[in-house]
């Protein structure tokens, strides 16, 4: 592994996070609420990746780290050639800390996006998306969803409402149940 190898891909990571970056600042990586499903895809492919590449960086500097340890001891501690190496590591490294801090920053804007999506995506349909009948699996109370029936219609608001499948009498049509005391 030569310095080069490793700056070029230090510089790749990087522009792999930039393309993350806008992503995530334009909502498209997930944070909005109806957010392009492609975009997401790419973001997760991105973080992925860049995952990926900041975890075989880092083992690379290291080792680069134990070369110049052996280097330096071989040619003394203040030669002119260790010393240039040395700077060259130290320069990489912070070249690499500062992609890796960009990294957590990113994630923690997209994370905090996709939570204040899934929030909104709550206030505006209601439940929390753990069941499909709009129950709120994890609490004690029923949220309403579009699939229950309005609390003035009869019959269990559990039940689908479609299509007389929900216990109502009225066939082919949503709702079913009573109204008020009167047949539909």
């Amino acid at each position: 592994t030569t310095a080069s190898e490793i700056s070029r891909d230090v510089s790749t990571t990087a522009a792999l996070l930039a393309e993350l970056s806008r992503l995530v600042k334009t909502g498209a990586g997930g944070t909005r609420m109806f957010a392009d499903e492609s975009a997401n895809e790419r973001a997760d492919v991105l973080v992925l990746r860049i995952k990926s590449n900041i975890e075989g960086l880092h083992s690379r500097l290291e080792e680069a780290s134990v070369v110049l340890e052996r280097s330096k001891r071989r040619l003394g501690k203040n030669s002119q050639a260790g010393m240039e190496a040395s700077n060259l590591v130290g320069q990489l490294k912070e070249d690499f800390v500062r992609t890796t801090s960009g990294f957590k920053a990113v994630l923690e804007e997209r994370s905090d996006g996709m939570k204040d999506a899934n929030q909104r995506k709550r206030r505006v349909f209601g439940g929390d998306g753990g069941g499909l009948d709009g129950q709120n699996v994890g609490g004690g109370e029923e949220l309403v969803s579009l699939m229950n029936k309005p609390a003035v219609y009869g019959g269990d608001q559990r039940a689908s409402s479609f299509g007389g499948m929900g216990g109502g009498s009225m066939s082919g049509g949503l709702g079913g149940g009573r109204v008020g005391g009167m047949n539909n």
